[in-house]
């Protein structure tokens, strides 16, 4: 049974007018329907897109993230700093081997200053057999050679201990060499490699910032143009409301078809099918006018899904193997090399640091020597002047004494010259330590490239959620997309409905034998102006109207029949008014 405007419409009834009507019901059920969930779902997407700029900007802020610039700032300074360190480890060799000659300098002289000492001692034991055998006591000179034999004994006792303890600085020494020379081979060379990747994973970095905010320039434009063209569907689907009452109207219209006015039906049939004739038209241009808005909407929504899609896989088309991936694996290799490094240079960075507690204990065990060589002569020298008041019997003594003056003078010599060898072996020791590539050095650089990797993952990771966001939002929007020109494409056929149904009603009414006068079709005139023109919304309709009743030859008395619109509706009647 047929609803609308109280017409009962059998649907097995083979009356062709009450076909039309049921099928013209139908058709405003589906025509409401489609317009209203398609401009539902593209209202949602509106929605969903003004949100996209939001997302747009937190990817731009990503992209332009502070970590990733600290992390482009220390990656950069470790590039700078690798070759300098491989051009130190030159530097470092030839301190090594400075350090290895005045090593064996030292055992040089220590081999003389041990002889010069062995006479001292020499010297002093024969200064107190000398002493003994002079008859007498003689003032101090007894004292005298009892404190250069403890002194002379003492000593050489330091000096066999310094002796000692230079061969260990010199085992320190060799394996410190052994270890940088390892070290050198090991990784001298790849320092500078390791440079060159931290320089590419740098422009790979660089690289990705400039196409991922041209990439990101390109999804706000493309949004904006799916924005566009999501609007303009919309603006389209509001004719929908417009074709809806225009059925509606019609439908209404042939309601009158069994008043039993003279002339009636001619003039109803032609009316309605010049109205169905300009409905069908309306829908068909529209359906077109829709496809092509969603066709057009379709193709920015792919275009801005494959933008998401490239600059989620980093550009290479595959999602497997993104730049974020092959960076983070690039720093990973450098920075077990650096570990690597940090392991090795730890033993030589060791022997460095024991070297130079030695040579610092040098210095003063050294000064001490000469110092007791300074009291020997001084002691030597009293103890002959002493001899020399003894006479004759003095006269060894006094030999005994300038002989030792000239045997301390000799490990004095050896001692200074000791001394300035230890002097120089402790400043290269230290310079090495200002400029070699110590443990602490690499342990910073590996630092700094595992602050790196974590913030260029956690980067990547942050981006990668919000792509996989827009990926999914952008792919349910085209679905949407898709099911909306599903639906439009029923819409089509509706308007070839509407169309051959205006063609029937119209071979219908050149059915009944036109009207004798003006006269005889004036009731039927009056009774569709006073029943139907009223109904109408919209200009296009009353234009309609007008044209068919003056091609009968039927004066327009249409002037005040049409009802006012309401307040409230006259934005949507003139869009309306402007979409016909």
């Amino acid at each position: 049974m047929m609803a609308r405007r109280g017409i009962a419409v059998p649907r097995d009834d083979p009356d062709p007018v009450l076909a039309i009507v049921s099928v013209l019901q139908d058709g405003v059920a589906e025509i409401d329907k489609t317009f209203a969930d398609v401009g539902a779902r593209f209202g949602e997407g509106l929605d969903r897109f003004d949100g996209l700029k939001g997302r747009l900007l937190t990817l731009h802020q990503e992209i332009t993230h502070p970590d990733l610039s600290e992390a482009r700032r220390a990656l950069a300074a470790l590039a700078q700093e690798l070759p300098k360190l491989e051009e130190r480890l030159d530097h470092e060799k030839a301190a090594m081997a400075k350090l290895k000659k005045r090593s064996l300098s030292v055992r040089r002289v220590f081999v003389a200053l041990r002889t010069n000492m062995r006479l001292v001692t020499i010297l002093t034991q024969r200064a107190r057999i000398e002493r003994a055998g002079i008859p007498g006591p003689i003032d101090d000179l007894e004292t005298f050679t009892d404190e250069i034999v403890a002194l002379s004994l003492g000593a050489r006792q330091v000096v066999e201990e310094c002796a000692r303890r230079h061969e260990d600085v010199a085992s320190l020494i060799a394996a410190a060499a052994e270890s940088q020379t390892k070290f050198e081979r090991r990784f001298g060379r790849t320092l500078s490699g390791l440079a060159k990747e931290l320089n590419r994973v740098l422009q790979a970095l660089e690289g990705q910032q400039a196409e991922s905010i041209h990439a990101v320039g390109e999804m706000a434009n493309h949004s904006a143009t799916v924005v566009s063209a999501t609007g303009k569907a919309v603006m389209a689907l509001q004719t929908g409301d417009n074709i809806r009452q225009r059925l509606e109207h019609s439908v209404a219209a042939l309601a009158l078809a069994e008043s039993p006015v003279p002339c009636l039906q001619s003039l109803l049939f032609f009316l309605q099918a010049a109205q169905l004739q300009a409905t069908g038209a309306l829908l068909s241009s529209d359906c077109a006018r829709v496809d092509q808005t969603i066709l057009s909407l379709g193709e920015a929504t792919n275009r801005l899904v494959g933008i998401v899609r490239k600059f989620g896989s980093g550009g290479h088309g595959n999602a497997s193997s993104s730049l974020v991936t092959e960076l983070e694996a690039g720093l990973a290799t450098a920075a077990d090399l650096l570990r690597r490094c940090e392991s090795d240079r730890r033993t030589v960075d060791e022997g460095m640091i024991k070297l130079t507690g030695f040579l610092e204990g040098f210095g003063t065990t050294i000064a001490s020597i000469r110092k007791t060589a300074v009291d020997i002569v001084f002691l030597g020298t009293n103890a002959g002047l002493r001899a020399s008041h003894v006479g004759e019997g003095g006269r060894s003594l006094l030999v005994i004494a300038k002989e030792l003056k000239i045997a301390a003078d000799m490990v004095a010599r050896d001692a200074g010259e000791l001394g300035d060898i230890f002097a120089f072996m402790l400043a290269a020791a230290a310079d090495l330590r200002g400029f070699t590539m110590g443990s602490d050095r690499i342990a910073v650089s590996d630092a700094a490239t595992q602050d790196a990797m974590r913030m260029i993952g956690q980067s990547g990771r942050r981006m990668s959620e919000l792509l996989r966001s827009l990926d999914e939002e952008a792919k349910q929007f085209a679905a949407e997309i898709g099911s909306a020109r599903l639906a439009f494409a029923s819409m089509k056929q509706r308007s070839g409905t509407v169309l051959e149904f205006a063609g029937r009603l119209e071979a219908m009414a050149r059915q009944y034998p036109p009207p004798a006068t003006l006269d005889a079709l004036q009731p039927a005139a009056d009774l569709v102006n006073g029943h139907i023109f009223p109904l109408y919304s919209m200009a296009a309709e009353r234009d309609v109207h007008r044209a068919v009743l003056a091609g009968f030859g039927l004066p327009d008395e249409t002037a005040g029949l049409h009802k006012e619109p309401r307040p409230k509706d006259d934005a949507f009647e003139e869009f309306c008014d402007f979409g016909t």
